[in-house]
C-alpha cells in the first residue's frame, strides 16, 4: 500500500519560525532584565532609605552624646535643645522626615523635598503610629501616602528620665515612582528593539530562505515538465549541500527514466514488427480456427503493447496535449469508436452542455478502455448504459460505463486499478492481479480478452488530466467505472498508477 502523502508537522513557515523563535528568546530575555532591573531598583530604594535613616540616627546620638550647645558652648541640658539643633543643622534630603515627640505633648517637625503628603499624615498625633513607634527601635510602617522606614532615638532629661523620641523616617513613594518611570523607559526601549528584530529578522530569514524558495520554484517546474532542469547551488554552506545532494538524485533518476524509456522503446518496436509480419502472413490464410486463435493473440498482443506504451507515455511531458472542446464533442467522439469496441446496445443516458479543456484523443481511449472492461463484464445480449455529465458544483466532467456483470468486491475495487505495478513479484500484488483476472472475467478466468491493463490506462489518462479514476459496484448489481476531471485540467506529470478511488466507500 502507498504511504499516505499528506505532509504532517507545523502549517506555519520556515521564515516565520525562525522569526518567531528568534522573538521568543529576545522576548524571554527582554522580560528577564525589567524584572531584574525592576527588582534591583527597588531593593537599592529599600536599601539606600535604611541608610539614610540609620546615618541622620548616628549623627543624632554623636550630637546627644559628644555635641555642645552653640548658645553656651556647653553640653546640652535637654533632649528638646538637642532636637532643635540638630533641625538647624539639617537639610533633608528627598523623602526624609525628622520629628521630635517631647513628653509634654509638644513636636518638632522637619520634612524634606517629596515629603508634603507626609503632613497630611501628622504621625505624632497618630496613635496607633505612636504606639507602634514606642515598641520598637526601627520599623517599616504602611502610610496613606506609601511606605514608611523609619528608626528612633530616646530622649532623656537631665535626671535620666523620659522626655521623648527622636523620630527620623524615609518615605520611599517618590523615589519608586522614579523607579516605575525607568521601568516603563525600558520597556519602551524593549518594545522598540522587538519590532526591529522582528523586521531585521524578517528580512534576515528571508535571505537565508531564498536559495530554499527558488530551489522549491525549481523542483515544481522539474516535476511539472522535465527531468533537464537542475537546482541552483550557490555558496558552500548546508543548504548549498542540499542542492547538490538532491541534483545527483535527479541525475540518477533522470538517467534511470531514460534508460527505461529506451528500452520500453526498443522493446516496443522490436516486438510491433514480428507482429505485424505475422498477421500480414495469417491474412492470407482463412478459415482455420487455430490460425484465427493465434491472429486475435496476436492482436491482444498489439493492444498490450499499445497500453503499455499509453502507461510509460503517461510519465512524461507533453502526455497531454488540451484543448477547448465540450462534453457534446466528446460525445460525438466517444460514441463514433463505441461500436468498434464491440457490437453492443450502447445506451447514453446523459450528457451535459459543458465547456472544459482537455485532450479529447486521450480521453477517447480511456472511454475505449471502459466500454472494453463493461463488454466483457456484461452478458452478451445486455445493454451497456454510458454518460458525460458535470460534477463537483459544474467544476468537474464525469464520464463513466456501467455494466450488467455480476460486480466486484470492496477488496477487488480497492485493487482493479493496479494491474500495472512496479513490484509485480510482491505477494500484495500478485492478489491484486488475482483480484483483477477474476473481475475480468466476471469470475470465470480464462474467458478474458485484452492485456488486463485497460483500468490502468484508464487511470494514468485521469490523472494526467489533474482527476482521478473510480469505480462504483456491489456483488450481484454489476459496477460503473469512470474517471473525472476538472473542467479547466492543467496537465500533470503522472507517476504513480498503484491506487484508485472507490466511490462507493
Amino acid at each position: 500500500m502507498s504511504k499516505d502523502p499528506r505532509p504532517t508537522g507545523s502549517r506555519v513557515s520556515a521564515r516565520w519560525r525562525i522569526v518567531g523563535w528568534l522573538l521568543a528568546t529576545i522576548f524571554l530575555g527582554q522580560l528577564a532584565i525589567v524584572v531584574t532591573v525592576d527588582s534591583t531598583l527597588r531593593a537599592d530604594v529599600a536599601r539606600r532609605a535604611n541608610e539614610e535613616v540609620t546615618q541622620e540616627l548616628a549623627e543624632f546620638r554623636d550630637l546627644a552624646s559628644d555635641g555642645l550647645d552653640p548658645e553656651t558652648a556647653r553640653p546640652f541640658t535637654s533632649g528638646e535643645r538637642i532636637v532643635e539643633v540638630f533641625l538647624n543643622r539639617q537639610r533633608p534630603e528627598t523623602g526624609e522626615y525628622f520629628f521630635g515627640h517631647f513628653a509634654d505633648g509638644r513636636v518638632r517637625e522637619l520634612y524634606g523635598p517629596g515629603t508634603r503628603d507626609a503632613q497630611a499624615l501628622d504621625l505624632p498625633s497618630d496613635a496607633v503610629a505612636m504606639a507602634e513607634i514606642a515598641r520598637s527601635e526601627s520599623g517599616i510602617m504602611t502610610t496613606d501616602v506609601g511606605e514608611m522606614r523609619w528608626g528612633k532615638v530616646e530622649l532623656r532629661d537631665q535626671s535620666d528620665r523620659p522626655a521623648g523620641r527622636f523620630v527620623v523616617a524615609f518615605f520611599v513613594s517618590e523615589a519608586e515612582e522614579e523607579v516605575e518611570r525607568i521601568v516603563r523607559l525600558l520597556i519602551g526601549v524593549c518594545f522598540g528593539v522587538l519590532l526591529l528584530t522582528t523586521l531585521v529578522s524578517w528580512l534576515v530569514a528571508g535571505q537565508i530562505l531564498k536559495p530554499v524558495r527558488t530551489m522549491r520554484r525549481t523542483a515544481e517546474a522539474i516535476s511539472a515538465h522535465d527531468l533537464d532542469q537542475r537546482l541552483p547551488v550557490h555558496g558552500r554552506d548546508d543548504i548549498a549541500a542540499l542542492g547538490l545532494t538532491v541534483n545527483t538524485l535527479l541525475d540518477r533518476l533522470h538517467h534511470s527514466l531514460t534508460t527505461e524509456r529506451r528500452f520500453v522503446d526498443t522493446a516496443g518496436h522490436e516486438l510491433r514488427d514480428p507482429i505485424r509480419r505475422a498477421r500480414r502472413r495469417l491474412a492470407d490464410t482463412t478459415g482455420d480456427p487455430r490460425l484465427d486463435a493465434i491472429e486475435a493473440d496476436l492482436v491482444s498482443m498489439e493492444r498490450t503493447l499499445d497500453d503499455l506504451d499509453v502507461l510509460t507515455s503517461a510519465r512524461r511531458a507533453g502526455f497531454v496535449a488540451a484543448t477547448d472542446t465540450t462534453t457534446s464533442a466528446l460525445a460525438d467522439a466517444v460514441s463514433a469508436r463505441l461500436h468498434q469496441v464491440a457490437d453492443r446496445d450502447w445506451r447514453l443516458l446523459e450528457v451535459s452542455d459543458t465547456s472544459l479543456r482537455a485532450d479529447v484523443d486521450k480521453i477517447v481511449t480511456a472511454a475505449e478502455q471502459l466500454a472494453e472492461n463493461a463488454a466483457q463484464h456484461s452478458p452478451p445480449d445486455s445493454p451497456i448504459d454510458w454518460w458525460i455529465r458535470s460534477v463537483d458544483d459544474d467544476t468537474g466532467v464525469e464520464l463513466a460505463v456501467r455494466d450488467r456483470g455480476p460486480g466486484i468486491t470492496q477488496e477487488v475495487a480497492e485493487t482493479v486499478f493496479s494491474r500495472f505495478s512496479a513490484e509485480t513479484d510482491s505477494a500484495e500484488n500478485r492478489r491484486a492481479t488475482e483480484a483483477d483476472d477474476a473481475a475480468a472475467t466476471d469470475g470465470e478466468p480464462g474467458d478474458a480478452a485484452g492485456s488486463g491493463l485497460g483500468l490502468a490506462v484508464v487511470r494514468a489518462i485521469a490523472e494526467a488530466h489533474g482527476g482521478t479514476a473510480f469505480v462504483e459496484s456491489e456483488p450481484g448489481r454489476g459496477a460503473t467505472f469512470g474517471l473525472t476531471i476538472p473542467r479547466t485540467a492543467t496537465a500533470t506529470t503522472s507517476t504513480d498508477t498503484t491506487s484508485a478511488v472507490n466511490r462507493d466507500g
